[in-house]
């Protein structure tokens, strides 16, 4: 990697990083202070995530345009900058009942605007950095996030324990205010890959049908896209599950879920990490039996209980799990970065997070139904039926190819 790349990487490794513990620190202040006001607080609470969901199907896929028709750069810096400046705006507002209002509205304002940077950050790689350079951007991005995803909590609950809810929120105005400033200082080197201002001329609508015929016909790209989808509805089961290992393995007397949120953690940095080091681009194949590995990791739990009760033998069993999916995550990512046209990444990233944040829900709802949490083999229930849809989208593959 040359010394323009790696400082390029530095800035938006940095940037995702402050932005992503601006999020995070959000979130944790913001749903402490409405757990907190009253009996009915469950119910605003309940506004407070759905509504995030709703936000991410409705308006993920004209992120994409936006992040296709404009400079991904100005896009993202002026995003975080206005997410800055609604942070500490709100953080003057002293007033609970106010505040409770404040906190719902700019959390609606601040999720949309993130709809819209989403595409754009991912898309932005490709400007920053050789194309052999990418996955190895994409394995930095996932081990600060990793990194930041189990130190911010803790330091979150001690900051607002100290400051309270105005000074968190004054807090996270200024991390994204850096994370705007460190975009800006980022220099592109592709200079054939950044984008005119205003480069697309056809309607909002058109612009979408563009892009979903541009991922129908590219079959490579669209049956990864495919297999993501399932992948994540079956997550969906797996998440719901992990807060009742010790229902699942009740002879176990460490705190199982514990233990498997620290044994993920693990996993992850790792899977960043080889997918970084030991092959930067990997075969289509391959990535799809990182996922059949990672089924099969997952298939072990129950296996193992029946030898050891001993909770951290069986958090290696997770460990891999999220290893192995974390490579296959961060090769697919770098595929579409990699092979899809320049002026049409927003918009197939755009699908791609509308169909995740479509089908997670989706998934939780009919694994809540079919699913027993006191029944030991549940993992092997999700590790089998990862199996299953890897092989048929190996096959699938392999008819393409």
């Amino acid at each position: 990697m040359r010394n323009d790349e790696r400082r390029n990487s530095k800035l938006i490794v940095g940037s995702n990083a402050v932005n992503r513990i601006g999020d995070l620190m959000f979130d944790f202040a913001n749903i402490t202070f409405l757990a907190n006001l009253n009996h009915k607080s469950m119910y605003i609470v309940g506004i407070y995530q759905i509504l995030d969901s709703l936000i991410g199907i409705i308006f993920n896929i004209l992120g994409g345009v936006f992040a296709d028709r404009y400079r991904r750069q100005k896009l993202i810096a002026f995003l975080d900058a206005v997410s800055g400046i609604v942070c500490i705006l709100l953080s003057f507002l002293h007033s609970h009942k106010y505040l409770v209002f404040g906190i719902i509205i700019a959390n609606v304002f601040l999720t949309l605007l993130n709809c819209f940077s989403g595409p754009a950050y991912k898309a932005f790689t490709k400007e920053i950095v050789e194309k052999k350079n990418i996955n190895v951007v994409n394995s930095y991005l996932q081990i600060i996030g990793t990194v930041v995803k189990i130190t911010v909590p803790v330091l979150s609950m001690r900051i607002y324990n100290y400051i309270g809810i105005s000074g968190v929120l004054l807090l996270n105005g200024v991390s994204f205010l850096s994370s705007s400033l460190l975009i800006i200082l980022v220099r592109p080197i592709n200079v054939n890959e950044i984008l005119k201002e205003e480069s697309l001329t056809n309607g909002v609508w058109d612009e979408i049908v563009e892009g979903v015929k541009y991922l129908i016909n590219r079959k490579k790209i669209f049956t990864l896209v495919l297999l993501t989808t399932f992948t994540n509805f079956l997550l969906a089961g797996y998440n719901l599950l992990i807060p009742y290992g010790n229902q699942m393995f009740p002879e176990v007397k460490d705190n199982i879920y514990g233990l498997f949120l620290v044994g993920e953690a693990i996993g992850g940095l790792l899977g960043a990490t080889l997918s970084g080091i030991i092959n930067k681009n990997l075969k289509v194949l391959k990535i799809i039996m990182c996922l059949g590995l990672s089924g099969l990791s997952l298939c072990s739990a129950p296996f193992i209980y029946l030898f050891t009760q001993n909770g951290i033998i069986i958090a290696c069993s997770p460990t891999f799990f999220s290893m192995f999916l974390t490579i296959f995550n961060l090769q697919f990512l770098s595929v579409i970065q990699r092979e899809v046209e320049n002026q049409l990444i927003g918009r197939v990233f755009g699908i791609v997070f509308t169909l995740v944040v479509l089908f997670m829900p989706v998934g939780t709802m009919v694994f809540s139904i079919l699913l027993k949490t006191n029944f030991a083999y549940n993992f092997d229930i999700i590790g089998l039926l990862i199996i299953f849809i890897s092989f048929v989208f190996y096959s699938l593959f392999k008819k393409i190819n």
